[in-house]
């Protein structure tokens, strides 16, 4: 198997550098970087990385796109990967994570913790799956886990998916539920598929009050959000318990 990186970046020049490093050094197969026509030195600073990492391979728009999220998934089909780790400009993947994915060549989703840290690189605190040991659950008992216990946890940052699934979510254009897309797109596919819990931490997640999630889950689209997400989830075979359980991750009413 093999893991493709793919980081999402619209003028974040000051963090691009560190997050492209921490996925290079993976030795994934590539490290793709698509840049929503960046206005500040992020074309510089991908000229270096591509001298520094021949992993790397760099997507430009030349125009900003209406929907960043849409525009990043128009390079899901060519990835070489057969798994896909999805990582913000100013996040950082930890040592470990590509062979981590690696050991489990056949999961949907590989889920890893995480830690998050402020916009000075201050950890803050942690996300943990709950699992202290590799667990791997079928699509029943994922979905036993989320009615459960809806844990807010499942999500990408720091995981992988399998690129067909990926391909999945993007043909039911999952970046329509915003903030909330991979949290959930991944949760369905789990419960759908099943899933493998990897523990140890795996990625830093940059908390940025102006960062898009932020704005956007409590803000004047979130009413939008909340409707993309009920609509995916009604499209899915999935049952009813699970729907909510799912969107409940999130604190998004079902039904």
């Amino acid at each position: 198997m093999s893991v493709s990186v793919v980081i999402p970046t619209r003028n974040r020049g000051g963090t691009l550098l560190r997050a492209v490093a921490s996925a290079a050094i993976e030795s994934p197969c590539e490290v793709v970087v698509v840049d929503d026509a960046s206005t500040d030195d992020t074309p510089a600073v991908l000229a270096m990385a591509c001298r520094v990492y021949p992993c790397v391979r760099v997507v430009r728009h030349a125009t900003k796109s209406a929907d960043w999220q849409a525009a990043a998934a128009t390079v899901y089909q060519s990835l070489q990967g057969t798994h896909v780790i999805c990582m913000g400009a100013d996040d950082a993947l930890v040592r470990g994570i590509v062979p981590s994915v690696e050991r489990f060549p056949s999961a949907a989703v590989v889920f890893h913790d995480y830690w998050v840290a402020n916009t000075t690189d201050q950890i803050t605190g942690g996300v943990c799956m709950g699992y202290d040991a590799v667990t791997e659950l079928t699509p029943t008992q994922m979905q036993q886990r989320l009615v459960s216990h809806p844990y807010a946890s499942e999500t990408g940052i720091g995981s992988a998916i399998r690129k067909d699934l990926l391909l999945w979510l993007t043909e039911r254009q999952f970046w329509l539920m915003g903030p909330f897309s991979d949290a959930i797109g991944y949760a369905v596919v789990a419960a759908m598929h099943g899933c493998t819990f990897a523990p140890g931490a795996a990625a830093v997640f940059t908390v940025d009050e102006h960062g898009y999630g932020e704005r956007h889950r409590t803000g004047g689209r979130a009413h939008e959000y909340h409707q993309a997400v009920r609509k995916f989830v009604d499209n899915v075979d999935l049952p009813i318990d699970v729907r909510a359980a799912i969107c409940g991750k999130r604190g998004i009413v079902y039904g």
